[in-house]
């Protein structure tokens, strides 16, 4: 271990206003992900009708459904700092509604208790 390291956890400090912040971004996150995923349906009827576009329109589609996925899955958990739906060993949890690391539930902000 080099001079002024620790091998222990670094603390967070978080406030209310920037975990709502965070809590907010990650459920636009999740929103557009969900848009993107159920908008296959009515937008293959749509491409079809195209012809020759649909490959390309396709291929767009699917991209964007990725760059979506990812960034909604790799969204930072606004209390502790760590992955949202993601913990090691443990495949994506993508339909979580709570941190895997602190169990900070997507919609602490709106009820009525404390963000603690």
């Amino acid at each position: 271990m080099k001079r002024g390291e620790r091998d222990e956890p670094s603390i967070r400090f978080a406030t209310e206003k920037s975990v709502q912040a965070g809590l907010e971004a990650i459920r636009l996150r999740r929103r557009w992900a969900w848009l993107l995923l159920l908008a296959a349906f009515p937008g293959v009827a749509l491409a079809t009708l195209t012809g020759r576009l649909f490959p390309v329109l396709a291929a767009v589609w699917i991209g964007a459904v990725v760059v979506a996925a990812w960034r909604s899955s790799r969204s930072r958990c606004p209390r502790c700092g760590e992955d949202f739906h993601f913990h090691f060993g443990v495949v994506g949890q993508f339909f979580t509604r709570r941190c895997v690391r602190c169990g900070l539930h997507l919609n602490a902000d709106r009820r009525q208790t404390a963000l603690r």
